[in-house]
């Protein structure tokens, strides 16, 4: 194969005018051959060069040492063999091509982000939640209800014949149903009703007359 070459514009950072070069890769040492008229032959590493730009036909280069020297190469099929012979801009690659990709490829992209957010919200959260549920032992749960049922705003405010008449009703249509399950009433006109971790069901005068 032979070597290949383009016609580059190198800026010194000195002077603004850019000067014409010659520039090959360097496959054995992995960097670039930059022959200039004023400067003679510079071996560039690939690892003292950053990409600053990149499209298909046109990459700019800076040099490490100093930012302010510059290489600017308007040449796709010599772009191509620099980011395949410089593995360290590898990262540099992926992210150029990820900008320069297309809208298509940006939906696409946007689409697998949102896709995979509403996978971890719907499934992954919940199915963590269900586990660290079933980590907490039972008598910490029931000390959470215990604790809640036997305040006084809950004991002054009991319905207990509407208490029995529901708890009655609950195991009649669900006698399979673990004992642990209770219904309290209480007497608050506001439409509501909760749970507790013990298997205290809450539930107020109020969504009952609703």
């Amino acid at each position: 194969m032979n070597e290949l070459v383009a016609d580059v514009k190198y800026y010194n950072g000195i002077i603004t005018k850019p000067f014409h070069a010659e520039c090959s890769i360097n496959k054995t040492n992995s960097g670039l051959i930059l022959t200039l008229e004023e400067e003679g032959v510079l071996h560039l590493p690939f690892s003292e060069l950053t990409v600053k730009r990149r499209e298909k036909s046109y990459l700019i280069l800076s040099i490490q040492k100093s930012n302010s020297r510059i290489i600017e190469i308007k040449d796709a099929v010599f772009i191509d063999a620099f980011f395949h012979f410089n593995k360290s801009n590898s990262r540099e690659n992926w992210y150029h091509r990820i900008v320069h990709a297309g809208t298509a490829f940006h939906l696409f992209l946007a689409a697998s982000v949102l896709s995979l957010c509403a996978a971890i919200y719907f499934f992954v959260i919940p199915f963590l939640a269900e586990k660290a549920v079933d980590l907490i032992p039972r008598s910490v749960d029931d000390q959470i209800g215990k604790t809640v049922s036997e305040s006084p705003d809950f004991t002054d405010n009991e319905d207990s014949t509407l208490s029995v008449q529901l708890n009655s009703f609950l195991h009649t249509m669900a006698p399979e149903l673990d004992s642990r399950y209770h219904i309290t009433v209480m007497n608050d006109d506001i439409v509501n009703a909760f749970a507790l971790p013990d298997g205290s069901i809450i539930i107020n005068t109020g969504i009952l007359k609703k």
